[in-house]
């Protein structure tokens, strides 16, 4: 074409060339937006993993929580119940001994006073029966004592068998603590199933601890990546603004 003409085809010639430029910069601008959209609204795959980390962390301290918080406030508190019952049948129990200690002692007393009554008598009679006295008495004397003398054997009799069933009932109480104290399901047992749990609670207590900062830590992870992930993304947008603007000027 003839010189003059030269001109407007140039000018059209950049004309499409700003327009390319600035749809290439304005695509560019939509995918920054695009991309800062997701970071703030979670649906970044980057942030979305860090998120979900949070969550599982979160679950699993719950988890660890609600377990120790079960061992401790409702296992706890139903083997103290427990532990505190057969206390107190032992403390009934002792309070029983004590009662048939001192009965058997009593039985005890009794039956040393009627031994002692019936050989008291016995050397009685063998001194009257052995006597050289021409007592006119001696006969009736004699006969006397022999009732008093079987009446102090059958006393003994008694005495001995009260303190004969005494002393059984008395090992029959100490038996029947031992066995709430040594037996299954006895003191001792939960003594040791409480020993037990409260070790298991410590170390349950060190894993809520441990999941809580686990837990915490993804917190602190997720804010400090997406808050960084932003900043960059809000500049990667005012540049490509800047772009799109320089291009429209």
């Amino acid at each position: 074409p003839p010189r003059s003409t030269l001109f407007p085809y140039t000018t059209l010639f950049r004309s499409d060339e700003l327009k390319e430029a600035l749809k290439q910069a304005q695509n560019n601008l939509s995918v920054k937006q695009g991309i800062l959209a997701g970071i703030i609204d979670g649906s970044d795959p980057q942030i979305k993993a860090l998120e979900d980390a949070v969550n599982s962390s979160y679950e699993i301290y719950q988890k660890q929580l609600k377990t120790l918080n079960e061992n401790s406030s409702v296992k706890m508190t139903e083997l103290k119940q427990k532990t505190d019952e057969k206390q107190n049948e032992i403390d009934a129990k002792d309070k029983e001994i004590s009662n048939k200690e001192s009965e058997v002692s009593n039985a005890q007393s009794s039956y040393d006073n009627a031994k002692a009554s019936r050989e008291n008598l016995e050397n009685i009679l063998t001194e009257l029966e052995t006597s050289n006295s021409e007592d006119n008495d001696l006969s009736s004397k004699i006969s006397e004592v022999k009732s008093q003398l079987e009446a102090a054997k059958d006393a003994e009799t008694k005495a001995e068998e009260a303190l004969k069933t005494a002393k059984e009932e008395l090992e029959q109480l100490k038996n029947e603590r031992r066995e709430i104290e040594e037996g299954e399901g006895g003191l001792n047992e939960l003594k040791e199933q409480m020993t037990k749990l409260e070790a298991e609670i410590s170390g349950q207590n060190t894993e809520v601890q441990q999941a809580k900062q686990a837990w915490e830590d993804a917190k602190e992870k997720f804010e400090t990546e997406k808050n960084a992930a932003i900043t960059a993304a809000k500049t990667q947008v005012s540049n490509s603004q800047k772009k799109v603007d320089e291009i429209k000027s």
